[in-house]
Parts: structure tokens; sequence; C-alpha cells
């Protein structure tokens, strides 16, 4: 599950179900209404629209919220999970009048506090004798798919609460790694599954005597490093596979001072994987749970401004550079406002800064957090600041979005002196503000 839509009646709760599974998961989320409408109640052409909807569906992970008829079947082709809350009317009904007159996350603007009109209303009494049966067509023509199809709020908020403890779980398995063990191999390299016998076992498998798994069986391991069939191996816990739809977690035990990146496991075990909804948990670093902050501040003798993110996300930490995700408008906003061409490799994006007198940096140094969602930081470390501070002369911070923000005021405001400034971020899950918007209101730093 890391592409997944949330659709169902309005009121039916779409956004606050994504939101918590947003939450859980880390999945960054898209709010359908804020992608498509401005705050000026105008909204994206169609084809606008459908681009933005494909940019995000070629990204690795994502909640997409929302109806919208006219691209529901796109985004089901981008999906691999489709929830459909198929509420009762007069649940949707309620929550509708739940909202009103409030300030919603997932839109632009507040909906006024007067009953909506009944244009409205009438659309939603005829959802579902109308909407919901070309909802459940549509659904039919993607059969692949991981679909959920709730008929109550219990049914959805009991689906939320599996997630979570499954979420506990898996981050109850760093006490895992690092444990010598001996796996004693019962089906090995070369070998076929006993019941399945079209599925080849590319590596030794077997189970660790004496550890019973939640299936009540002894927990099965995958053997990683060893290239000939084995009758038993004895190795290092390095990894665990956990799987979603299933009772029971499988470790990774490879031979002691051996290492696997987590794409080499994926592959290794993708024969037999491939068939669960599954996920490598890996221990994130030598100190503890806490994922360390890998990329170099940017600044020189000469700059004069600093920008501050929150920490660098997944793909930031892959590339090795700040602001990696090709969706994330960091790069175009700062080139859009000294009117040059976006820069495309590290070193250019480097130039670009100091040539313009701008450091660049997050405020967290470590931190325990889920993917690449801020909302799940906790445990933070701030980075030392003054490494940017006295060696520059910085006399303006500006924080790239509101978490940043806080981050900022509770960890290095004081050390710096200086009052941020908070700019919208540029982040592709802000979608109600364009690049062009974005490039505007960040035109303020010019002036630090």
């Amino acid at each position: 599950m890391k592409k997944v839509i949330v659709i169902g009646c309005p009121g039916s709760g779409k956004s606050v179900f994504s939101r918590a599974l947003h939450e859980i998961t880390g999945l960054p989320l898209y709010h359908l209404d804020l992608i498509r409408w401005r705050e000026d109640k105008t909204f994206l052409p169609r084809e606008e629209l459908i681009e933005r909807i494909n940019e995000i569906g070629a990204t690795d992970e994502w909640i997409i919220d929302g109806n919208y008829g006219a691209t529901m079947e796109l985004r089901m082709s981008l999906c691999d999970t489709i929830v459909f809350l198929d509420f009762p009317t007069e649940v949707c009904l309620d929550g509708i009048m739940s909202r009103s007159g409030k300030a919603r996350p997932d839109m632009p603007w507040i909906e006024t506090g007067n009953e909506p009109d009944t244009e409205f209303i009438e659309s939603v009494r005829n959802y579902n004798s109308v909407n919901r049966p070309v909802v459940l067509e549509r659904i039919k023509k993607f059969p692949g798919k991981n679909v959920f199809i709730f008929g109550s709020r219990k049914e959805s908020d009991a689906f939320l609460e599996s997630l979570k403890r499954k979420s506990l779980k898996a981050e109850n398995h760093t006490g895992l790694f690092g444990k010598k063990v001996k796996v004693t191999v019962d089906r090995p390299l070369g070998s076929r599954h006993p019941h399945h016998p079209e599925t080849e076992y590319t590596v030794n498998y077997g189970y660790v005597e004496g550890v019973i798994a939640p299936d009540g069986e002894e927990q099965d391991a995958y053997i990683l490093g060893a290239d000939k069939p084995v009758s038993e191996f004895e190795g290092i816990i390095i990894a665990v596979i956990h799987r979603n739809n299933d009772a029971e977690d499988k470790w990774i035990v490879a031979p002691e001072g051996v290492s696997f990146t987590k794409e080499e496991i994926e592959a290794a075990v993708h024969f037999q994987e491939r068939y669960f909804d599954s996920s490598v948990i890996m221990p994130v670093s030598e100190e503890g749970n806490a994922v360390i902050h890998p990329i170099p501040p940017v600044y020189d003798k000469n700059s004069k401004i600093l920008i501050l993110g929150s920490f660098p996300s997944v793909k930031s930490r892959e590339t090795g550079f700040f602001y990696g995700h090709r969706q994330n408008r960091f790069w175009r906003v700062i080139a859009g406002i000294y009117g040059e061409k976006t820069p495309d490799t590290i070193e250019a994006k480097k130039e670009m800064l100091l040539r313009h007198c701008i450091a660049l940096w997050d405020v967290i140094k470590s931190c325990e957090i889920s993917g690449s969602a801020d909302s799940s930081i906790k445990n933070a470390v701030p980075n030392d600041i003054d490494i940017i501070i006295k060696s520059s002369r910085i006399n303006a911070v500006f924080t790239n979005g509101r978490k940043a923000d806080a981050l900022y005021k509770k960890y290095l405001e004081s050390k710096t002196g200086i009052t941020a400034v908070c700019l919208p971020s540029t982040s592709p899950a802000n979608a109600s503000k364009s690049a062009e918007s974005l490039i505007e209101e960040w035109k303020i730093i010019r002036n630090g």
C-alpha cells in the first residue's frame, strides 16, 4: 500500500480518513480539492489538473483523496490501493453540516456557516442511487488493485486502528537488529515451494527454532549471503520484512559483517514477497532509532540570508542534497526569483545559492521520523547553527513552511537572536500554492 486513492460521497470524511492514514503510514498526502481549486474559488482547467495528477502518480508514494469523476479512472489506474467510504446518506449529510463554517486543511477557503446550497445537498441525497453504481463499476475495471470498501465509520476506524497496531509492531522490530540467530533451512536455495511449485527459492529459507511467530509457527527467515544450498546457517538479523496483510513478518539473516541495501534485499526476496503487501524495515542508524541528517550545509563567508527546512525527505537523503524530490518546487522558486534557469545538478544548485549570498540547511540534526512526514518527527535534536552564523554575515532567516518555522522557534531562535520569516512550503503537498504564487511570496528573500 504505497499509492492510495480515497473516494466516497461528499461528507463521508475522505480527508479526515486520509489524514489519519497519512499519520500512520507517512505517505505524502494530496487533497484533490486543494489541487483543483484556487483561493479565489476558480479551478484549474481539466488538462492542468490531469497533468498535476500524473506528476503525483509518477512518484513512488502518495495518498490522493477526493472524487471528481472526470479523473477518477486515471487515479485508479495510477494507484495500488482504492479506499471507498461507502457510507449511508444520513452519515454523509451529518458530515457536511458538521464541517460547515470550519477551517479545513483540504480546502483553500472556509465554507460559510450557512446551510449548504440545495443543489449540493440534493446531489448528496442522490449519490448512493446515481454515483455509487458508477464508482463500483469503475472499480471493477481495475481487478489488480487492493480494494477496501467500508460501509460505516466503525469499519473504517477499525481498519485505521489495525494499521496503527501494525505500525507500532514494525517500530518494535528495532530491538532485533544485530542479534545472532541460527536458522534451520527447510527450503534450500533452488528448491520449490511445497504447495506452489511454480515458486523457486532463489535464497535459502528456513526457521529459527524456539522463536514462535504470531501465526503460531516458528519464526521464518530469509538467508542472504549464502550462494549455495545449506541445511543450517548462523548469522545476524539485518532487516525485517514487514507484511501488512499477513500475521507473520520475516527476518533477514546475513553473515556477520556483511550488509545489504534495502533495494538488494527487496530484489532477493521478490520471488515470494511479490504475493504480499510488504516492506523492508532496516536499522536507520547507529544511534537507536534516530535518522541522522546526512547533508552538510551550504554557505560561505559572504552568505547574508539563511533558509531553513525541517529535515531532509527520504528522496533528499537518497540523492544526498536538499529538496531532492522532483516535485518539490524549491529550486524552481529560487531560480524564478532571480530570473534564472532551474539548476539540474548539485554543483549548479550550490553555485546559484552562493552567488546570491544564500545559506541553506535544516533545523534538525537527527530525529525519529516516518518516511518523509514532518508531522511524525519526534525526539528531535537541532543542528549546531553556530557553524553558519559565526562564519558568515547572516542577518535574516527564512523558514520553508510552518513545521520548519515551529522547529526553528523551539530550538534555534534563542541562539541566533533573529526572528525568522515563515514562507509557504515548497513541498508538493502544499498543492494550493502554484509555483508562480510561491515565487511571488518568496521574493521577500531578496530584501534579506
